[in-house]
């Protein structure tokens, strides 16, 4: 496999994972950012430029997400390294839950696939193997790549699966009728003490005593 080409730049959403009773599997990309630049060096330097979250705090070499990202996806179809000059304009906040190792992950694998003369080697399935086996998690991860809202697990392999918006959409509208439309409705067919037997009960207690 070989370099096509020594300049690529992509764009990388926020996500959330945190989607109520799909914690930590349906996930959904935000309207928030990160822009990632990549140059190949003819030297074997590494450049890291970052402004906004995270500038001043993040590795500025090697170590920094983003070229370990994509320097695995390279190793992962046999492309050859390169020198590098990255320049990183972080908008998702570090360490709030918007997926911003997640998105460095995924970002990182990205330029690397923009940087392939067959980009199609690294198709969605690899991004997301790559970045998980980085970063950890398939729910953050699923989102950033395919857009929209996402549901990502891990099977006994380890190997993480992702499916797009129709299934997820599905499956949290689903979630989302049960929980606010057929609870509240059995709820108030049926009953409170049915429901939260020990709120009734020291609420009779609580009448009692004060009797």
């Amino acid at each position: 496999m070989r370099l096509g080409h020594d300049h690529a730049r992509v764009r990388v959403p926020a996500t959330s994972a945190n989607l109520g009773p799909g914690f930590d599997a349906l996930g959904l990309a935000l309207a928030l950012h990160d822009d990632l630049d990549v140059r190949a060096l003819g030297s074997p330097n590494v450049v890291v430029e970052v402004t906004g979250e995270g500038a001043g705090e993040v590795p500025l070499g090697e170590d920094h997400l983003v070229v370990r990202a994509l320097r695995l996806a390279l190793d992962h179809v046999g492309a050859p390294q390169t020198g590098l000059h990255l320049t990183c304009v972080n908008r998702i906040p570090h360490g709030r839950g918007l997926g911003s190792s997640a998105a460095a992950a995924v970002g990182g694998v990205m330029l690397a696939r923009a940087l392939l003369a067959e980009p199609e080697a690294l198709d969605d399935d690899a991004v997301l193997a790559i970045a998980n086996a980085l970063e950890g998690h398939p729910d953050n991860a699923a989102p950033a790549i395919l857009g929209g809202a996402t549901i990502a697990w891990l099977e006994p392999d380890a190997a993480a699966r992702q499916m797009g918006f129709a299934m997820a959409f599905g499956i949290l509208l689903a979630s989302l009728v049960v929980s606010s439309v057929l609870v509240p409705a059995v709820t108030a067919l049926v009953g409170r003490a049915a429901w939260w037997p020990s709120v009734t009960r020291r609420s009779r207690e609580e009448a009692a005593t004060a009797a």
